[in-house]
């Protein structure tokens, strides 16, 4: 893993933590999500260090791909984060209400459903990029010279 990759890991572990603390709510849902939250982080790292693209890019191309790819990671801690905030709205009117509870399992329902389209999203256009990217060739082109490399003995036209 490079060392950006590890530091955008690092960084979003980091978040989750500081959220979870921030967020510390009793009971087992909480945690559920926010391990669910970070699993999917670490997913998504790990689709985007796996080497997938045309080797050779050149800068400008490369440049491009880390610039899709930490868009989705900013875009997948802001999900992160506005499930954290609905998930503690929603503990709080149960506080309210208790009668809230069998909406807990819906709810955790819907924050994996949308992860999951974020991902297969992140997935989609990451492939789009990498179709763009025309792979560079793996010999560089013969030269108008006209020279020939030598032939061994034993493939000499036969008179």
């Amino acid at each position: 893993m490079s060392s950006p990759r590890f530091l955008a890991v690092l960084a979003t572990t980091l978040a989750l933590v500081v959220a979870q603390t921030a967020f510390a709510a009793p009971g087992l849902a909480a945690n559920r999500l926010q391990q669910q939250q970070l699993q999917d982080s670490l997913d998504l790292n790990l689709q985007q260090s796996t080497p997938g693209g045309p080797a050779g890019m050149s800068p400008a191309e490369a440049q491009q791909l880390d610039q899709l790819q930490l868009s989705q990671r900013m875009q997948q801690q802001q999900l992160e984060q506005q499930q954290l905030v609905q998930q503690q709205q929603q503990l709080q009117l149960r506080r309210i209400d208790p009668a809230m509870g069998p909406r807990n399992t819906l709810q955790q329902q819907q924050f994996a459903a949308e992860r999951q389209l974020q991902l297969q999203q992140f997935n989609t256009q990451q492939q789009q990029l990498m179709n763009t990217i025309k792979p560079q060739p793996l010999q560089p082109p013969m030269s108008s010279s006209g020279l020939v490399p030598p032939m061994s003995p034993g493939l000499l036209p036969q008179p």
